[in-house]
């Protein structure tokens, strides 16, 4: 049932409906009791309550509870939902303006990703590197870094971005490092992308995969 809830969730985060992925994952995680078997199925519902939380604008609270499941996930040498947890606390920095969390919460998820050959996940966290490297404006290093990620994305061919909050921050850094850079700046593979090489497997995180759009219609 945990796993069932957490997959209904990524139809509901992608389309602007995360009261209702939160009430899913809420109901699920509260009817489960806890046993060895169910911790696998627990972990991925808190994930997916971590990116609701953040739909539903509860910044603080989503952030709070993604740093602790990362503390736990460490201690559990779980390395998926601690690159999770690193993704969102990342979004959630950006939307709070901290660039330098932002950046270094990236970076561990590159760290992350690149250690279990998650290619799909390399992609989501180069997008948001950008977008963090921006905020720092460290323009030229972020714009190296979409071109990296297409060319995962493409060797995958999982084409979109994550989630719609994550698709939102990215946009607009990516906008204003755009006018910053100016026509001339470099679109290479160069500065920080070229550490994080290509893995072999793919993974998709709560909201990937989905088209939806930003929006806080459902609180």
């Amino acid at each position: 049932m945990l796993r069932s809830t957490c997959l209904s969730s990524l139809i509901h985060l992608p389309a602007g409906r995360p009261r209702a992925a939160q009430s899913a994952v809420d109901a699920a995680l509260t009817r489960s009791p806890r046993t060895p078997k169910s911790e696998a199925g627990r972990l991925l519902c808190r994930t997916a309550r971590v990116f609701a939380l953040t739909g539903r604008g509860h910044l603080d609270r989503a952030r709070a509870d993604a740093e602790e499941l990362r503390a736990e996930s460490i201690g559990r040498g779980e390395r998926w939902a601690r690159t999770y947890t690193d993704y969102q606390v990342a979004v959630i920095a950006l939307l709070q303006d901290q660039a330098a969390a932002a950046s270094t919460h990236a970076r561990s998820m590159l760290r992350g990703k690149r250690s279990i050959g998650d290619r799909y996940g390399l992609a989501l966290g180069l997008d948001l590197l950008a977008a963090a490297l921006a905020a720092e404006g460290a323009v030229e290093q972020a714009a190296a870094a979409p071109a990296a990620a297409e060319i995962l994305r493409s060797s995958v061919g999982q084409p979109e971005r994550g989630t719609p909050d994550a698709r939102h921050v990215q946009a607009r850094y990516r906008t204003r490092g755009s006018r910053s850079a100016g026509p001339g700046t470099p679109r290479g593979t160069d500065g920080p992308v070229r550490r994080h090489r290509i893995g072999r497997g793919a993974s998709r995180p709560p909201g990937a995969g989905e088209r939806g759009q930003l929006t806080r219609a459902d609180p």
